[in-house]
């Protein structure tokens, strides 16, 4: 994963993804297809996918505090 706020995203099984920023912070991402996940894992930056194909589309909460 290329990004420079997103350390990793993992696809849990239940089709949520848990995602780590380089800050520490880990959220959840629900109903992530994964056809999605697979092309934010390639694309050129995870950031900018992020922003356009998932944020506000998809629920997003923080887990850790």
């Amino acid at each position: 994963m290329h990004s420079s706020w997103i350390h990793d995203a993992e696809r849990n099984g239940d089709g949520s993804v848990t995602m780590t920023l380089e800050n520490g912070r880990v959220y959840r991402v629900e109903d992530v297809p994964a056809a999605t996940f697979n092309r934010w894992q390639s694309a050129d930056s995870a950031g900018k996918f992020f922003n356009a194909n998932i944020r506000g589309k998809n629920s997003v909460w923080r887990v850790n505090s």
